[in-house]
């Protein structure tokens, strides 16, 4: 028991799924010596160089492989919450935005990687795919298609907009929130609650899901009297989509680290996407 404590405390500090089993990810962080720790050290200093030197007065910043969202505002961290993140194939990318608005009650339009790797796949081979997701069709002025009317086997499948509508079971769960930028890429809620009691986070399609999304969005929308929590109550009854424009100047910073200041000591967390390696056989001195 006492090894087994010993594992899951290391597991549960480095950001690897909680089990006690001795796993392939437990392993490769197991055999890292003190210099690869130094390496690692000098890779997330690199990193630094290439992020913005001023992060704003009020903003969110996510540190992908720790699956953690923190609201900083005037260089106090006043909330954070759980998040999950792309996985291995498909990362979610570091970048820097501003948020924009808010969408309760959302749809979920299947962005261009699922349309291609899961949707028209999932055609091909099940006709009910698309009822079984709950998803419709649309063609480029907005019209719904039939699918019956598809040639699932030809480009064109590709051209139409697939669409899940809201409710329950809607991947985005009750609220996204909007920072455009070119990947496409944004905060949302989700119904699977459950998820985020694990330890290792890195399964969504990019997107990154947040943790009582809905309170995050709530703070976002704080400036603004009228959305008070009763009226964001009624606009979730309705079940109509709304959008919100968020009027507070709030960036948003999605950044990789695998090694933090906290607490007074260096932690080192799981490289999830396996950038570290890379990066310092570009950064190590020629021998």
């Amino acid at each position: 028991k006492e090894l087994q404590d010993a594992v899951k405390n290391f597991q549960q500090e480095h950001g690897i799924q909680v089990d006690a089993l001795l796993g392939n990810s437990t392993i490769n962080n197991l055999n890292l010596t003190r210099r690869d720790r130094y390496h690692q050290i000098l890779v997330n200093l690199e990193r630094w160089r290439w992020y913005p030197r001023d992060l704003g007065e009020h903003y969110i910043i996510i540190n992908i492989p720790d699956y953690k969202l923190s609201v900083v505002k005037n260089g106090d961290t006043i909330r954070s919450h759980r998040t999950m993140v792309g996985t291995q194939v498909r990362k979610t990318p570091v970048f820097s935005d501003q948020v924009r608005y808010i969408v309760y009650n959302p749809t979920w339009t299947i962005p261009p990687t699922i349309k291609k790797n899961d949707v028209i796949p999932g055609m091909r081979k099940d006709p009910n795919y698309l009822k079984r997701k709950g998803l419709r069709v649309f063609d480029s002025k907005g019209n719904i298609v039939d699918p019956s009317t598809i040639d699932w086997s030809s480009s064109k499948a590709l051209s139409y907009t697939y669409r899940q509508q809201p409710g329950v079971t809607n991947p985005l769960g009750v609220v996204k929130i909007i920072y455009p930028n070119e990947y496409m890429i944004y905060l949302h809620d989700t119904p699977s609650k459950n998820l985020f009691e694990k330890n290792a986070r890195a399964q969504s399609s990019g997107c990154v899901r947040v943790q009582d999304a809905l309170e995050l969005s709530k703070y976002l929308l704080s400036d603004q009297e009228k959305y008070d929590d009763s009226k964001i109550e009624e606009i979730l009854r309705s079940g109509k989509i709304s959008e919100i424009p968020v009027t507070q100047d709030v960036k948003v910073h999605h950044f990789y680290w695998t090694a933090i200041n906290e607490k007074d000591t260096t932690r080192f967390i799981d490289d999830i996407y396996n950038l570290d390696k890379a990066l310092w056989e570009q950064l190590k001195p020629e021998s």
